[in-house]
Order: structure tokens, then sequence, then C-alpha cells
């Protein structure tokens, strides 16, 4: 076991482990010195939270990645899964109009609240 979180609210709301036992969390963090590795998005958004994907190696030892996904709004993960491949899918929510989306099927924030 170990500790993932920074010096604010952190929440794992969703797990998923591959077939090495790899243990992928989605959840949403307040904190501005949340750990992360190999980060597409490296520093925190803003807003009240941001969202955040981690995988740590079978033993709990090693954060093989760590991002912040997130605006300037409130953005959390609630939600994930993985593939045969590794690849991680996950499901959330969001208030941030900026929030950095790469080919998507809805281009802009809709409004309305969660």
């Amino acid at each position: 076991s170990t500790y993932l979180g920074g010096s604010n609210a952190d929440l794992g709301n969703g797990i998923a482990v591959d077939s090495s036992g790899n243990a992928y969390v989605a959840g949403q963090t307040a904190s501005t010195n949340f750990p992360t590795a190999n980060a597409v998005q490296g520093k925190y958004g803003g807003g009240q939270n941001d969202a955040f994907v981690a995988k740590l190696n079978a033993s709990g030892s090693a954060l093989l990645y760590s991002t912040y996904l997130g605006g300037t709004g409130s953005d959390a993960g609630l939600g994930i899964a993985v593939d045969s491949a590794g690849n991680a899918y996950v499901a959330g929510r969001t208030a941030s109009t900026d929030f950095s989306t790469a080919n998507p099927i809805q281009s802009k924030y809709g409004g309305g609240t969660f």
C-alpha cells in the first residue's frame, strides 16, 4: 500500500488493475503539489479541483505515470477502465470551458451544472 496525494484534499474515485497487476487510479485533487510523473498536464489547472489519473506498479512502490486533467473550473475523474494493451479510459465531470481535448466529438463545454 502507499499514499498518493498532495497537501490538500485528494480523492480516489475509481481503480482498475491490468493483467500485470499495475493499478490505475482516477480521482480528483485540490492539491497544487499532487505527485506527477510522465504527465500530460504537469500543473494544477485551477478551480476547486482537477481530475487526476495515475498508474502505479504492482507492488505500489513506483509511480509509472500521474497527471492532472483539468482546466480553470472544477474537474474530477470518476471512473477508470483499462484494456488489454494497458490503455486507460477515464470518465468524469468538468465545469471547465478550457478543458483540453484531442479530436473531440463535442468540442465545447455545453454548460449546466453537475
